[in-house]
This record gives C-alpha cells, sequence and structure tokens, in this order.
C-alpha cells in the first residue's frame, strides 16, 4: 500500500473518533510525512526513517506528538493488514 493511500484510509478512519480540529491537525502533519515518502510503499519505509521524521518537520520542536501520531498511523495499518 502507497504512504499517501494508507494516510487517507486512516484519515477517514479517525473522522468518526475525533473532532474537526484534531483531524485538522492530523492532516497538517500527515501532508507533510506524504511529501516526504511521496510514493513509497509502506513496506519500504524502515524504522529510523518514521522515528527521523518528526526532528525533520520540526526542528525539535514538540516532535512527541508528531512521532506519536505517525507511530500510530503505522501500528494501525499493521493491525488491519
Amino acid at each position: 500500500m502507497k504512504v499517501a493511500g494508507a494516510v487517507a484510509f486512516w484519515l477517514e478512519n479517525q473522522k468518526s473518533n475525533s473532532r474537526k480540529n484534531t483531524i485538522r491537525g492530523y492532516e497538517v502533519i500527515l501532508s507533510k510525512f506524504c511529501r516526504q515518502f511521496l510514493d513509497r510503499n509502506l513496506d519500504e519505509i524502515n524504522s529510523n526513517e518514521v522515528l527521523s521524521f518528526p526532528n525533520q518537520v520540526t526542528g525539535n520542536r514538540k516532535q512527541h506528538t508528531n512521532a506519536s501520531l505517525v507511530v500510530s498511523l503505522i501500528h494501525w495499518l499493521i493491525q488491519k493488514w
């Protein structure tokens, strides 16, 4: 599965459980994740890339939130497949 498709699928699933403002925040972070990993398949991305993503995007500010979101996405996808 491509990163963009996985993110879209995850976001759609989160809409029923989250507020609009939360979804907007997710979209901001995950759009950066999609840009960075563009058309790659999920199985082509290694854990070091996922863990370094928050630092690259935020410059070490609020990285925990971004890392948690990306890790949550990956875990959710693993459970689904």
